[in-house]
């Protein structure tokens, strides 16, 4: 297991905090609406930024909302 899917392990599991990992497997065309609904309707935000997301349009997108809301 590695450590993002850990920690959303531990949230989840001792804390109930409901947890989303954005992956890859997201088509990220048709997704983008979906996925900024669920950023809206988070409280908190805990990014974990892996090496070199800025150079990700898609990345880039997903922080904006972030800090928009």
């Amino acid at each position: 297991m590695d450590q993002v899917a850990a920690l959303a392990s531990q949230l989840e599991n001792r804390r109930g905090i409901s947890t989303f990992i954005d992956n890859e497997k997201l088509e990220r065309d048709e997704m983008i609406e979906e996925l900024f609904n669920y950023i809206e309707a988070t409280k908190i935000f805990v990014p974990v930024l892996s090496k070199g997301p800025a150079d990700s349009r898609w990345y880039l997108r997903k922080i904006t909302k972030m800090v928009e809301c």
